[in-house]
């Protein structure tokens, strides 16, 4: 597969019109690291994002990031820590779960915001389309655009960002992204609590989310993804709480939780360094960094642990609870797992399920996707259409199955 490197914006357009004159398909990637995520995209032609890197304008006092969109997440997250900030959305870094032996490959922040990923933090602070601000970007139609501006208040016209956020690069290519910023806490320290089953580390989560404690993470931990990242909690399900600010705030809001809890009730607290190791694990889904086929699940938080445990009894599988029990990650090795899944998520009420990682043979003949309803099919193509009517961008990638 020839592959193209634009520098530029121009370059990008005219690699996109060309395209479209011949009718030639494009494959668009930053640092490919999450390739394997969709369906397999077949295209003569690739275009790599990565020459288009580099921070154009960062003011920390207006708390405004504009980065280029081949630009490492690595080098973005390095230098929002220098003054002391952060990308509040916590986004994962999956280049381990797709690659053990991966140590220094780095998603682009293109490539963050185009699959529209969030980690532990989603449940508080929301999903990068969240903080997505503008963007510059060429269309399917090798049309130039920007949309947004510096202020998250702009609601001039139609706003393009939560449509290109979670596109996986099917509508247009990003090249300039404006993101808000927030200062990082100063101190991360969590409540491991041990509960006897799913369902109880689900209710202790939702029962600290509901009070005015303001955490900023809630996971439910079986104890062998707790083993996965180094916490012995002996044959029980751990709920883990995340407390971040100053000191005294999260030594106040932990001592609350510690009273919501009966008297008997033993609770751990991992302090800030060991906090913090937990949860870029659990975020960048490391206790399941072994598996072969992985489901990335979305539910109503009370939904999840019935549903992982409904799986569990009609296959082995691992995995844990994120979003105080609203996003189930699921793997196993089951060739009948997706119909499992699928089946139990409509026995409880719906949700949506994703194939996020297995080989390319499954993801080939998998609905990689959660099948759409007819209404919502047709209204996903006709979005397609208006921006790449020719269907040269990540063709087939995200390509959605109707509902049957």
């Amino acid at each position: 597969m020839q592959s193209f490197y634009p520098e530029k914006i121009e370059n990008l357009q005219e690699i996109i019109a060309n395209a479209v004159a011949d009718k030639t398909a494009l494959k668009i990637e930053g640092a490919a690291t999450l390739d394997a995520v969709g369906h397999p995209v077949m295209a003569q032609y690739s275009v790599n994002m990565h020459k288009c890197r580099g921070i154009i304008d960062y003011d920390p006092a207006e708390l405004v990031l504009v980065v280029r969109a081949g630009t490492p997440l690595i080098e973005i997250e390095a230098m929002l820590a220098s003054e002391n900030q952060f990308l509040a959305f916590e986004p994962p870094h999956f280049n381990k779960l797709f690659d053990n032996k991966s140590t220094s490959t780095s998603q682009t922040i293109g490539g963050v915001v185009g699959a529209g990923l969030a980690g532990s933090r989603r449940v508080s602070a929301g999903s990068a389309r969240d903080y997505l601000l503008g963007f510059t970007a060429v269309s399917g139609r090798a049309e130039v655009f920007k949309s947004g501006s510096r202020v998250m208040k702009n609601v001039t016209g139609y706003d393009l960002s939560k449509l290109m956020s979670g596109s996986f690069g099917t509508l247009a290519i990003m090249d300039e992204i404006t993101l808000k910023v927030l200062p990082a806490p100063e101190i991360v320290n969590s409540c491991v609590i041990a509960a006897s089953d799913l369902k109880s580390a689900q209710q202790i989560i939702s029962q600290v989310f509901a009070s005015p404690v303001e955490a900023s993470g809630g996971v439910v931990l079986p104890e062998k993804s707790a083993l996965a990242v180094s916490l012995d909690i002996g044959n029980h399900a751990a709920a883990i709480i995340r407390i971040e600010g100053i000191q005294v705030s999260v030594t106040d809001r932990i001592n609350q939780i510690k009273s919501m809890m009966p008297t008997t009730q033993e609770i751990h607290i991992l302090e800030n360094t060991e906090s913090r190791n937990l949860w870029r694990s659990v975020c960048d889904c490391l206790p399941l960094a072994d598996a072969e086929q992985i489901w990335r699940i979305s539910v109503p938080p009370s939904k999840g642990p019935a549903l992982f445990d409904a799986v569990s009894r009609s296959t082995e599988i691992s995995g844990f609870l994120d979003w105080a029990g609203g996003l189930v990650w699921i793997a196993g090795n089951n060739k009948e797992l997706h119909q499992i899944i699928r089946s139990q998520i409509a026995f409880h009420g719906g949700g949506h399920a994703t194939l996020f990682k297995a080989d390319i043979s499954l993801r080939s003949t998998l609905s990689v996707f959660q099948p759409l309803p007819a209404a919502l099919h047709a209204l996903e193509m006709r979005v397609r259409n208006a921006f790449d009517p020719c269907q040269i961008l990540n063709p087939m990638r995200t390509q959605p199955s109707i509902e049957i």
